[in-house]
C-alpha cells in the first residue's frame, strides 16, 4: 500500500495508528485525550491483583481458626449450663411444693434478732366509711402491727387473715373472712405522722351484720420465722336503724 493510499484510508504514516478524523481530530487523539487508555490500564492492574488478595482472604490464619473453635465451645458450654440451671430451678420448686421451704437461720440465730412475738391492734380498729362520713359503716377497718419480744412495733412481712363474728346471731355468727397475702399486705403498711401500722380495709361481704357489736380476729403468718400469731378484740360498727333488731314487744294484759 502506497503512502497516498494509506493517507486515503486514514492510517498514520509513522505509527500505523488509525487516522480517521472526527470533527477535525483523529480517532487516536480522541482516545488519548479522554484518558480511556489510562483507565483500561488501571483496571487491568486491579484484575491482576485480585488473585493475590483472594489468596489472603480465602485462607484464614491458624489463630483465627483457633479463636472460632473456642467461641463455639463457649457457646455450647453456656447452652449446657442454662439447661442445667433450668433443671435445678425446677427441682427446687418441686421440693418446696412437697416439703416447704427450709429456714435459712437457726433458732439460736433467730433468738438474737428482733422478730415477731405478738400482734397489737390499733385504737382505730372498728367500723369505717369510705367517704369518712358518719353514715352506716361500709365494713371494718383493722389497724394491726407485729410486735417484737420487747413489745415494740416492728415492720415484719407476712400474710394476714381477718375474721369478724356477730356473736349475737348464733346461726350466722361469721360476718366475713378477708385474706391479705404477702404481696398485697406489704402495700398496706403506713409509716407517717402517728401511724406505724398495717391498715386493712374489710368491706362487708354479705351485707351488714345484725348487731353493731362484733368480735374481730386477726391472724398473722410471719414470713421470716414461719410462726403464726393471733389477736382478737370486740369492736363496734355503725348500722342503719332499719338493720338494728328492735326491742321485743311486751304483751299487755287483757
Amino acid at each position: 500500500m502506497t503512502k497516498a493510499q494509506m493517507n486515503k484510508e486514514g492510517f498514520d504514516e509513522t505509527a500505523g495508528r488509525c487516522g480517521v478524523r472526527v470533527f477535525g481530530f483523529r480517532a487516536w487523539d480522541l482516545f488519548r485525550i479522554s484518558g480511556f487508555g489510562f483507565r483500561i490500564s488501571t483496571y487491568a492492574y486491579a484484575l491482576l491483583a485480585l488473585p493475590l488478595l483472594g489468596g489472603c482472604f480465602s485462607h484464614p490464619s491458624a489463630a483465627n481458626i483457633e479463636l472460632r473453635k473456642q467461641n463455639a465451645q463457649l457457646r455450647d458450654q453456656i447452652t449446657s449450663l442454662n439447661r442445667q440451671h433450668d433443671g435445678d430451678q425446677a427441682t427446687i420448686a418441686a421440693y418446696q411444693r412437697q416439703h416447704g421451704t427450709v429456714p435459712s437461720l437457726s433458732q439460736a440465730s433467730l433468738d438474737r434478732l428482733f422478730t415477731t412475738h405478738g400482734l397489737l391492734l390499733g385504737h382505730m380498729t372498728g367500723g369505717y366509711r369510705g367517704d369518712q362520713s358518719s353514715a352506716p359503716s361500709d365494713g371494718i377497718e383493722v389497724e394491726v402491727v407485729p410486735t417484737d419480744q420487747q413489745g415494740d412495733a416492728i415492720k415484719a412481712a407476712g400474710a394476714f387473715t381477718v375474721e369478724a363474728f356477730d356473736l349475737g346471731d348464733p346461726k350466722h355468727a361469721l360476718v366475713g373472712t378477708w385474706h391479705f397475702p404477702l404481696q398485697q399486705s406489704r402495700k398496706m403498711f403506713y409509716d407517717h405522722f402517728t401511724l406505724y401500722t398495717y391498715v386493712l380495709d374489710c368491706p362487708w361481704q354479705h351485707g351488714p351484720p345484725k348487731h353493731s357489736d362484733l368480735t374481730v380476729k386477726v391472724t398473722f403468718d410471719d414470713e421470716l420465722t414461719g410462726r403464726q400469731f393471733t389477736v382478737q378484740r370486740q369492736v363496734q360498727v355503725q348500722l342503719a336503724p332499719s338493720t338494728q333488731p328492735g326491742p321485743s314487744a311486751t304483751p299487755t294484759a287483757g
